[in-house]
């Protein structure tokens, strides 16, 4: 039976941190299926790690280098995608964050329309 790592029980525990993020931030602004947006921090963290990785492995390879990493390159580079997962995730919770402010205060704009129509 395999054992979970160190590095790998870091990421199972950011997972659950950006995942509750997300989660809390469509609760705030009362989202349907808010769960849903915590599955979609998971997903944009393990694919802004992979573009990260495949960015890094094509400037590596057009300097030249072979992509046989040592132990320890390759723990650099998996520790190196953890920020560039959370970067991708923090993008991602700005521009819902800017999104879901910009509905909210334009819908704001048509109740008190609306209310200062009917006490005309």
């Amino acid at each position: 039976m395999r054992t979970i790592t160190n590095q790998e029980m870091i990421q199972i525990l950011i997972l659950i941190f950006i995942g509750r993020w997300l989660y809390q931030l469509a609760k705030k602004f009362k989202k349907p299926n808010s769960w849903l947006y915590g599955l979609l921090a998971v997903v944009t963290y393990f694919v802004s790690s992979f573009i990260f990785g495949a960015i890094i492995a094509l400037i590596l390879l057009a300097l030249g280098h072979d992509l046989y990493f040592t132990q320890g390159e390759e723990l650099l580079l998996s520790l190196a995608g953890i920020p560039a997962g959370f970067g991708g995730v923090a993008l991602l919770h700005y521009l819902l964050k800017r999104k879901w402010k910009r509905e909210d205060t334009s819908d704001r704009g048509l109740l008190d329309d609306t209310i200062e129509e009917l006490s005309e």
